[in-house]
């Protein structure tokens, strides 16, 4: 099965700004969202960006008043973000985020890891370690925020594994999951009208940390993090934790 990086380099970064409802209405949406749960930046702000893609949160983060270090693996997306973001103060960095954060030398006041992103880490250990490698890149008193889609919680049978994700005139996205006991394999497919007005069909699959938002809370508390806040909405979790 192709490792996260693959998947989208070949097949998700040429349409993910689309499946979003495109970029403009993505980061609109993630201003609102972010707004409910990031505090207000302080003079010399920071923030740490996980998983930044084309910059969804990155770029409303930085509007806000922080100054913004953007990581994600694939090449595509980060230069989507490189054109959108103008002159806010952000800095975009190609490199896989585990890494990233065990070389991190700065500290933050809010680390984020939105989206999908946490999933797409290869285990739990995985994302354990990227919530202890956080925790310790926080300055005191900052901000953890974190979503991911609740995939530990159910196991969908039959055609409830099949979600329609977007269509238009010219694109149709479809989603198909194969649920195993610790991961499940995404089928991303894509039908694309042609000019001649021709279907062309393509898909790409790759694999999804089951993460349970339970084992994650006490994670966070285990890592002396307070405040725990977590809430969930149409199967997508949010978790909000500070350092003291």
């Amino acid at each position: 099965m192709p490792a996260v990086e693959e998947h989208y380099s070949r097949h998700l970064a040429a349409f993910y700004d689309w499946l979003c409802g495109g970029f403009e209405a993505a980061v609109e949406r993630n201003r609102g969202l972010l707004r409910r749960f990031v505090p207000p930046a302080g003079p010399g702000a920071s923030a740490l960006d996980l998983g930044a893609g084309s910059g969804h949160q990155s770029i409303p983060l930085a509007e806000s008043g922080y100054a913004v270090t953007a990581v994600d693996s694939c090449a595509e997306l980060l230069a989507v973000l490189e054109e959108k973001m103008g002159d806010l103060p952000i800095q975009a960095v190609r490199a896989d985020i585990l890494a990233h954060l065990e070389r991190e030398a700065g500290t933050f006041d809010l680390i984020l890891c939105m989206g999908d992103t946490l999933t797409h880490l290869p285990d739990q250990d995985a994302a354990h370690a990227l919530l202890a490698r956080s925790a310790r890149l926080l300055k005191p008193g900052g901000v953890l925020l974190l979503s991911f889609r609740d995939y530990a919680s159910s196991t969908p049978e039959g055609l409830s594994r099949f979600i329609p994700v977007r269509a238009d005139d010219t694109r149709v996205a479809t989603c198909f999951l194969e649920y195993g006991t610790t991961y499940v394999q995404v089928h991303d497919l894509l039908h694309t009208r042609q000019e001649d007005g021709q279907w062309a069909f393509s898909a790409g699959v790759y694999p999804k940390c089951r993460l349970a938002p339970e084992a994650v809370r006490v994670a966070l508390a285990g890592l002396g993090l307070r405040d725990i806040g977590m809430e969930s909405e149409r199967g997508m979790v949010f978790l909000r934790a500070e350092k003291a």
